[in-house]
């Protein structure tokens, strides 16, 4: 089981920043901010639903269900937070690289 998000001393605060996005999404040790994830949850319920287990497809349809309420950068930095969260490193999409598919409009061309 992957270890749930914490409270880590020296993360920041949420703040909104001007691109209606919220964070920091990490904290400087790379592990979710728990601060955020309210916010999080509110502007992308379907991706910070996904769990340890989530499969490429079911993120896909998460993050694509989201886009049409939730901005790219809002819903690749909930991805950013799960992905984290999860610690998804080698078996899913690298936030990186869900950017990349948003910005080329490859990720929810189906």
């Amino acid at each position: 089981m992957a270890p749930a998000a914490q409270a880590v001393t020296g993360c920041a605060k949420v703040m909104a920043y001007q691109d209606g996005t919220y964070g920091p999404v990490l904290c400087p040790n790379g592990m979710p901010n728990i601060a955020v994830q309210t916010k999080l949850t509110a502007a992308t319920p379907m991706i910070m639903a996904l769990r340890a287990n989530a499969t490429e497809p079911a993120i896909t349809r998460a993050v694509c269900t989201d886009l049409r309420k939730a901005s790219n950068p809002m819903a690749i930095n909930a991805y950013a937070y799960q992905y984290s969260r999860y610690q998804w490193a080698g078996t899913n999409l690298s936030p990186l690289g869900l950017g990349r598919r948003l910005v080329e409009g490859t990720l929810c061309a189906n």
